[in-house]
This record gives structure tokens, C-alpha cells and sequence, in this order.
């Protein structure tokens, strides 16, 4: 197995759970009612084939995996490249339900 199948997240469940906490009402006047998220990579700006997110952030953008990696291998930063935020390497997570809309967009 590669390294990223070993990281994905358990099910797509996850990030459906996600996007609805996102789209749930807090506020009786103002409501989301569409999210937006990218397929593209916010580093590389090429479309992202293993879509990874940290575990510690609660954004929906994800990033590619890959690039990311080679790019800490290079200057390790290990920030998130959507929040900034700490993005250490055991929190990286594939997400499963992205990976599947990328499988579907191919």
C-alpha cells in the first residue's frame, strides 16, 4: 500500500458530517445555504489528485497531499496552505469523500 492509503480518513461520513455543521443555521436571519470549495490546489495551483486536509483544521478546502510533502521536504514549514495553521504530518488525513468527487470529475 502507499503511504496515503494508509491515511485515509475511515469514510466519507466525515466530511459530510462537515459540510453539514457548515451549512447548519446558528443565526435566525442569516443562513449558508451553497459552500464553494475548490478542486484545485491552493500551492500548486494545478487540479489536486490525493485531496488531504489536517485532522486539527475544520475547513473543507483540501490540498494535494503530494505536493505538500515535497514541499516540506524541501523547507519544512508544515503549516497549512488554506487556515496557516500547524499541519504536522500525523494529522494529515486523505479525505475520502473528495477523493471521490476528484475520481468522478477524471
Amino acid at each position: 500500500k502507499q503511504w496515503y492509503q494508509r491515511r485515509v480518513r475511515g469514510n466519507i461520513d466525515h466530511s459530510k458530517a462537515l459540510i453539514k455543521e457548515k451549512l447548519s443555521c446558528d443565526d435566525n436571519e442569516i443562513a449558508t445555504t451553497s459552500l464553494r470549495v475548490s478542486l484545485l490546489c491552493p500551492l500548486s495551483k494545478a487540479r489536486i489528485q490525493i485531496p488531504c486536509r489536517p485532522t486539527t483544521c475544520n475547513h473543507l478546502q483540501c490540498f494535494d497531499a503530494s505536493i505538500f510533502l515535497q514541499m516540506n521536504e524541501k523547507k519544512a514549514t508544515w503549516q497549512c496552505p488554506v487556515c496557516d495553521g500547524v499541519a504536522k504530518y500525523p494529522t494529515l488525513a486523505i479525505d475520502a469523500f473528495f477523493k471521490l468527487i476528484i475520481s468522478q470529475r477524471s
